[in-house]
């Protein structure tokens, strides 16, 4: 796979920020439509309890017609009392069944009783009396047209009322129930104030959040932007390495020419000796100045990471110091391992950079996805070049020495000694060091959690080590 060109990573950054913002969004917008989607369920459940009581009431009424509050009539060649029907009933048919009529006060209903048609009149107020115990409950009757007949809402309108509106400064949502073609019944669910003022600060707790993770995704994609310009720089200087590692190469083919020719020119050849020697300490002092700026860089990024999930400016020079002390205590003296174990342990949290804060509080539940960051941290630091110690550092520092940690579960000889140790002092850091709910652990109590591990997470000799170090350092 080719790499990828500074100009390309800027461009995909941009790209992801869009999706996330989207998926955001649409993460919001959910929440909000399956909250509305809810009450409208327990809405309609509520009332439908109501709309059974009615039809069920408005029946037995019917059916009990010697109640002394129901009215009848006999109905005689299509006359009540010699009035004839058409004027007894204005307006269209409404229909439970065969013959029933309602206006503002009451129901009509022709019924057979002992084969004799009688008009069956029922006040409205005995059906009305199921709705009058619920506070939270309004109620009307309308005809096909959308006018209003009968409501228990205070000043009463003409027309139908929408499904979720204001009566009387009092949010409410209608169920509408066709009793028939031309009935509807209107139950109203008024809508408590707490619950009002809940969904209210949830809508504007969502645009908060939707604010917020567009603050962090602007200052994240920020620091990527200055990180990826910082390893563009590092593979210039890369660059440059390799062409003058070339340029001595050939020079020193050329001396071993001469010396094979056995030439008689020595001052030819000592000549070219301090020409070499010349371009080897330039090489060292371009690396040296290469080395110092990545160190730097690697100090700020270290340090910004604790700022931000701990809230707590690092003297991260101090534990890197503890880390080179350690790693020499146990014999370590390579120039290329100790600045390994530095870059490494300024390092190790390269990865944490596609986790979010959110992320980071979670992760303790979301354990998979915080377990790769090693894995992220090593890829990155692997585009900047030749620093395979360091990328051994930064993949293997969460190992155990138990062979219980990750991402790789190696144990024991398996893993290096400037992995453990990094190890060692990186969990220091997080033991003394303070976090956001309360002040750190002292020296003391961080070294006891340390021995209780001595064999499990950590390298028993690389504990020692540290302990002497640390003794003697204070």
């Amino acid at each position: 796979m080719g790499r990828i060109s500074l100009k390309e990573s800027i461009n995909r950054l941009n790209k992801t920020k869009v999706i996330i913002r989207i998926i955001i969004a649409l993460c919001i917008v959910g929440f909000l439509f399956s909250m509305a989607f809810t009450f409208m369920n327990f809405s309609q459940t509520y009332t439908e309890h109501y709309k059974e009581e009615f039809i069920i009431t408005l029946n037995d009424a019917f059916n009990n017609i010697h109640n002394n509050r129901i009215v009848t009539n006999s109905v005689e060649n299509g006359t009540v009392k010699g009035i004839i029907m058409d004027k007894i009933f204005s307006g269209e048919e409404l229909a439970f069944g065969e013959g029933l009529f309602i206006n503002e006060n009451s129901f009509k209903k022709i019924v057979n009783k002992e084969n004799e048609e009688v008009l069956v009149e029922v006040p409205l107020r005995m059906i009305t009396p199921i709705f009058s115990g619920a506070d939270d409950i309004l109620w009307y009757l309308a005809d096909s047209n959308g006018d209003i007949l009968n409501t228990s809402i205070q000043g009463r309108t003409a027309e139908e009322p929408l499904t979720l509106g204001f009566t009387k400064n009092r949010l409410v949502y209608y169920s509408k129930y066709k009793l028939t073609n031309d009935l509807t019944l209107g139950i109203g669910y008024v809508i408590p104030n707490m619950i009002f003022w809940i969904v209210f600060i949830g809508a504007l707790a969502a645009v908060f959040l939707l604010w917020y993770f567009e603050n962090f995704i602007d200052r994240t994609s920020t620091t990527l932007e200055e990180i990826i310009k910082g390893i563009g720089m590092v593979k210039s200087h890369r660059e440059s390495f390799s062409s003058s590692i070339k340029d001595i190469e050939s020079l020193n083919r050329f001396l071993d020419d001469l010396r094979y020719q056995k030439s008689k020119n020595e001052d030819t050849i000592r000549s070219l000796k301090k020409e070499i020697e010349k371009l080897n300490i330039e090489l060292s002092t371009i690396k040296e100045k290469s080395y110092l700026k990545l160190k730097n860089l690697m100090q700020e990024f270290s340090t910004s990471v604790y700022k931000r999930f701990f809230d707590y400016e690092i003297d991260i020079e101090y534990f890197t110091e503890l880390a080179l002390l350690t790693a020499q205590k146990l014999g370590v003296t390579s120039k290329e391992e100790l600045e390994a174990i530095e870059l490494g342990l300024l390092a190790v949290d390269l990865g944490t950079i596609y986790i979010t804060d959110y992320e980071y509080k979670k992760r303790d539940e979301n354990e998979e996805f915080y377990h790769r960051h090693p894995i992220h941290g090593e890829e990155m630091f692997k585009k900047i070049g030749d620093f395979e110690l360091v990328c051994d550092i930064v993949r293997h520092h969460h190992e155990r020495y138990d062979g219980k940690g990750f991402p790789d579960g190696l144990k024991g000889e398996k893993l290096s000694l400037r992995s453990k140790i990094v190890s060692l002092v990186s969990s220091y850091m997080a033991y003394v060091l303070p976090d956001p709910c309360g002040e750190g652990n002292s020296v003391e109590t961080a070294l006891e959690k340390i021995r209780k591990e001595k064999g499990k997470k950590f390298d028993p000799e690389a504990v020692e080590a540290f302990e002497e170090i640390l003794v003697t350092s204070k």
